[in-house]
């Protein structure tokens, strides 16, 4: 049942197993006001809850954007304390998004700078249209990307490349940007849906808390925890076995007693060898 909540700055909509964050600031680049991220964090709140969300896409409305920035006017003047708490609020943000326990799709059009720069860092897959440009120009402002968006992109692309992008403040195109490992895939125009469908069909195939599992281990590894501290893999293996439903996959994999493989029961790409693991 397909469902949308609209705010001034950011649109909710659900269809299905699958919950879409819109941007909506169109005649501005989509740039980011404190209430658009306090709307955005409740929404991610809303979706989160929901148990029958399996994946969350985040997008910027039209085709100029997917989002410009944050929206800078309130700090003219301000003293430093409520600079800082502006900035703070907005990594606030960031963090959850990047932090969310559903997987996360990114579908970029347009700029992608700064502040949107940093929406898709924090999202687990990012797919853009040709044309799309990423960059950091926050030094151009006398600033620098301040929430988490140096540390993800360094280890996104390596440190050269973060260092020439956030020393520069230059714009990258969505090729370039992909053949440094920040975009997953670039689309040509007009095939930016199809290329999400695809995407989407292919997570929703997985095991729904297999995949919150492995999004904490793909954290942990990016933050430098070591999985043999607490064999923190295996842990998230038996939980992610014990709250889903793991356990009848493999089952439906196997062959039955009498040697033979349930008819129609063998998945798109999985092999003998995968069933001993």
């Amino acid at each position: 049942m397909a469902m949308e909540e609209r705010t001034e700055g950011v649109i909710l909509k659900k269809a299905g197993e699958v919950a879409r964050l819109v941007l909506s600031r169109p005649e501005r680049m989509n740039v980011m006001r404190p209430a658009d991220l306090r709307h955005l964090w409740q929404y991610m709140v809303t979706v989160e809850a929901d148990e029958a969300v399996r994946v969350l896409v985040l997008e910027g409305e039209g085709d100029r954007a997917f989002c410009a920035g944050l929206d800078l006017s309130g700090w003219k003047g301000a003293g430093l304390a409520e600079m800082r708490r502006r900035a703070r609020e907005a990594r606030v943000v960031i963090n959850r998004l990047a932090e969310l326990a559903l997987p996360t799709v990114a579908l970029v059009r347009g700029v992608a700078a700064g502040l949107g720069l940093e929406l898709c860092l924090a999202c687990d897959i990012v797919l853009a249209e040709e044309g799309a440009r990423f960059g950091f120009p926050e030094v151009m402002l006398g600033l620098l990307p301040w929430a988490g968006g140096v540390r993800r992109l360094a280890r996104a692309v390596g440190d050269k490349r973060a260092a020439e992008m956030v020393l520069l403040g230059g714009m990258v195109e969505a090729g370039t940007a992909a053949s440094w490992g920040l975009v997953n895939e670039v689309c040509p125009p007009g095939e930016l849906e199809k290329s999400l469908e695809r995407m989407v069909n292919g997570l929703l195939r997985g095991s729904r808390a297999a995949q919150v599992a492995a999004k904490r281990a793909l954290r942990a590894a990016r933050d430098g925890i070591s999985p043999s501290e607490g064999d923190f893999e295996l842990e998230l293996l038996t939980s992610a076995l014990a709250l889903g439903d793991g356990r009848e996959r493999i089952s439906s994999l196997l062959p039955k007693e009498s040697g033979e493989r349930p008819s129609g029961e063998r998945r798109e790409g999985v092999t003998e060898e995968a069933t001993d693991r």
